[in-house]
């Protein structure tokens, strides 16, 4: 696996993360967003609902701070604001996709 930090908008990376390590995808959108279509296996937080349900997110990757996150929205802004919260709350190993199309 690449060591930390990981850049960001690197969709190469992104998928060996998800496909070759077991990284989390998170979707920062919106309900309606999320709803219209998402990637396949990824947990739906919007990105201002991250800070108070952190707890989830902990729950959801066993507490491992170290476990690869990818997130992603619609173009990377709002996913840059859910890395940062991210970070700030201790987890090591996440990288911004960026668009959600960035994926294909």
């Amino acid at each position: 696996m690449p060591a930390p930090p990981y850049p960001d908008r690197d969709p190469a990376l992104a998928r060996r993360l998800v496909e070759d390590h077991g990284a989390l995808l998170l979707d920062v959108r919106s309900l309606d967003e999320y709803r219209a279509g998402h990637l396949d296996q990824a947990m739906h937080v919007p990105h201002n609902e991250l800070a108070d349900r952190i707890a989830e997110l902990d729950a959801r990757v066993g507490r491992d701070k170290g476990k690869p996150i990818v997130v992603y929205c619609k173009a990377g802004a709002r996913a840059a604001t859910a890395k940062s919260v991210l970070v700030k709350h201790g987890y090591t190993h996440v990288t911004n996709l960026g668009g959600m199309t960035d994926w294909q």
